[in-house]
């Protein structure tokens, strides 16, 4: 899902900064995911879609990422309004499972559009500069930059199972055969992590991110943080007023 989308250009989200950015995510994860009326969630989708604007993301990958969620709602609709209650048809099982979707496209749209489009070196380097544990950024960071290595050596390991016979298929055998190519996975993963961080260290690495350019808010960003904060503040208000 946080997969980076490259954004369009010079837009006005990338020249914020990036700490700004993992504030906003916060406050957005924190006000939007309580909230218990449709018209709040609304007001939460349409600021989400607001700031992909500001963002210039391309909207056809952004969908793909957004119809990969909605696929997952789509059985919440096949079942929770018909057993909602006991009833047959559930008119509030409707009206929950509607939350719960513009709930969750409101949140992964808002994440999307604030952290997919920094590169794993800014995102960590802000982390740690807002003083997140250490070593939960160096998993988060690395996790996200290697994951695609460990799919890279899995789907080698099959290809040279299957040109040698071998069939996924439910049986003793196959299970057996699918667990030592797991855990060839990870050992030649755990190989690589081994030279990796060899590398790292060879270059000089301390334990500490050392960015390219350094951040610094600017008045636009403490003003920009400003009004998403009051607005969600808003969006916040109007749920509990409307319950």
């Amino acid at each position: 899902m946080l997969v980076k989308i490259p954004a369009e250009g010079n837009s006005f989200l990338d020249r914020r900064d990036p700490r700004a950015r993992i504030l906003l995510a916060l406050f957005g994860s924190f006000f939007l995911a309580p909230v218990h009326e449709q018209s709040a969630a609304v007001f939460g989708l349409a600021l989400a879609l607001a700031l992909a604007l500001l963002g210039k993301l391309p909207w056809r990958p952004l969908l793909k990422r957004l119809a990969a969620i909605n696929f997952f709602l789509l059985f919440l609709w096949l079942s929770v309004p018909f057993i909602q209650k006991g009833e047959t048809f559930s008119r509030a099982g409707v009206d929950l499972v509607l939350l719960v979707t513009l709930k969750s496209n409101a949140l992964v749209l808002w994440l999307i559009t604030l952290l997919s489009t920094m590169t794993p070196a800014v995102l960590g380097y802000a982390l740690e500069q807002l003083r997140f544990p250490s070593k939960l950024v160096f998993l988060l960071v690395f996790t996200y930059r290697y994951l695609h290595v460990a799919v890279e050596e899995w789907a080698k390991l099959l290809t040279a199972a299957k040109l040698r016979g071998f069939s996924p298929r439910c049986g003793l055998r196959a299970y057996k055969n699918m667990g030592n190519l797991l855990g060839m996975t990870f050992i030649r993963s755990f190989e690589r992590s081994l030279r990796v961080h060899e590398a790292m260290l060879l270059r000089g690495f301390t334990g500490v991110f050392r960015p390219v350019s350094s951040f610094r808010f600017s008045a636009v960003d403490m003003a920009f943080l400003g009004v998403i904060f009051l607005i969600l503040s808003g969006i916040w208000a109007w749920d509990k007023l409307a319950e």
